[in-house]
């Protein structure tokens, strides 16, 4: 637990502000596994993310707010059998990461106040980071990038926050940082 503490208050202290998919899945991977030796057997995760895709570019702590957001509804929903899974794909000439809880889910209109840029009573409801978040991703790579939320309501168990990055080949990093 000391080693991955010290690895995540290190990277999260970093200057970097544009960092390989790859190096963001380590981090997010420490976070995990402290969640797992604090609760055991009712959670567990997985990331299967290729090789191929973690060389793709993402804003440095990208995935923070939405790994500790599926942690905490996972475990609202389900005490004693929390799961997280992690997976990316690519999806034409872009590449979709996908952060899948088994929680409760997400309401229609919450998904509707994170995923729209001029609504600021998502502040008031708690939801600040992700809507902070898609309001960065589309900053840093331009309208097409960003969140997108599935959950209940779209037939899925929890909630599925799917992250839309361009690969690694298509972004001249000169241009974001």
């Amino acid at each position: 637990i000391v080693y991955n503490f010290s690895d995540i208050m290190r990277y999260a202290m970093s200057d970097t502000k544009v960092v390989s998919l790859g190096e963001e899945l380590d981090y997010v991977e420490r976070i995990l596994r402290i969640q797992k030796t604090q609760m055991g057997k009712s959670f567990s995760y997985e990331i299967s993310v290729p090789q191929s895709a973690r060389r793709a570019i993402c804003p440095c702590l990208t995935f923070q707010p939405i790994v500790e957001n599926a942690i905490k509804h996972a475990f609202m929903a389900n005490p004693e059998s929390g799961h997280i899974e992690i997976s990316a794909e690519a999806h034409r000439g872009d590449l979709l990461v996908s952060v899948r809880d088994n929680g409760g889910g997400i309401t229609a209109e919450s998904i509707e106040a994170i995923l729209d840029p001029s609504a600021y009573q998502v502040e008031q409801k708690g939801k600040v980071g992700l809507s902070k978040l898609n309001r960065k991703l589309k900053a840093y790579f331009g309208r097409k990038y960003g969140l997108d939320i599935k959950s209940r309501q779209d037939g899925i168990e929890g909630t599925a926050i799917i992250v839309r990055l361009p690969m690694g080949e298509n972004i001249d990093l000169k241009q974001v940082q």
